[in-house]
C-alpha cells in the first residue's frame, strides 16, 4: 500500500474537487491501492453472493445474500499472466475484505487438487464468465463464500441449480 504525505494526499485528492474545478477521475484511480504494485483492473462489478460463516468443524449451511464487489486484477499479459489477484469487498460491511493472489506455480497445486481442466492463462475468463452468469441469472447460479470464524480464511464456492441437483 502506498503512503501519502498530507500534503500529497491533499493535492491529489482534493484537487479535482475544489470551487469550479471538474473531478479528475483520472487522478481518483492512480489513488487506487489495487493497482499500486502493477496490477491492472479486468473486472470490477457488484455479484450477489452468499455469505456464510462457519466455526473449525461446524459447516453453515444457509447464510446471508449480500452484494459483493468483486474486482479481479491480473500483472502481466493477457496471454500470459504472472499474477492474477481477486479482492471481495462490501459496502454493507467496511471490515469485509479478502483477497486471493495465485501465480501459475499456485495455479498448478489448486488445478490438480480440484481436478480443474482450465489453464491458468484462461483462469480469469472462466471466472469472469461464472461472476457474470451469477449476475444475470441469479436463480440457476449461485456464488457462496463460506468464512472461517477465528480465522482470516474463506471460500468461494460456484454452485449450479439443475433443478434436480445442485453442481459444484
Amino acid at each position: 500500500m502506498a503512503t501519502f504525505s498530507p500534503s500529497q494526499m491533499s493535492e491529489r485528492s482534493l484537487g479535482g474537487l475544489g470551487g469550479d474545478k471538474d473531478l479528475d477521475t483520472a487522478a481518483l484511480e492512480d489513488m487506487d491501492p489495487s493497482i499500486s504494485d502493477g496490477y491492472r483492473v479486468i473486472y470490477d462489478r457488484e455479484v450477489p453472493v452468499e455469505c456464510r460463516t462457519k466455526s473449525g468443524t461446524e459447516e453453515a449451511r444457509q447464510g446471508v445474500l449480500e452484494s459483493i464487489k468483486i474486482k479481479m486484477l491480473m500483472l502481466g499479459t493477457e496471454d500470459s499472466p504472472a499474477s492474477i489477484r481477486v479482492e471481495l469487498s462490501s459496502e454493507a460491511d467496511l471490515f469485509f475484505h479478502y483477497m486471493h493472489v495465485i501465480d501459475p506455480t499456485g495455479y498448478a497445486s489448486m488445478q490438480s487438487s480440484q481436478k480443474l481442466m482450465v489453464e491458468f492463462s484462461d483462469y480469469h475468463n472462466v471466472l469472469t464468465r461464472m461472476l457474470n452468469a451469477c449476475i444475470r441469472e441469479p436463480h440457476i447460479h449461485l456464488a457462496i463464500f463460506s468464512m472461517t470464524v477465528g480465522t482470516a480464511e474463506g471460500r468461494l464456492d460456484f454452485i449450479q441449480n439443475m433443478e434436480y441437483k445442485f453442481v459444484e
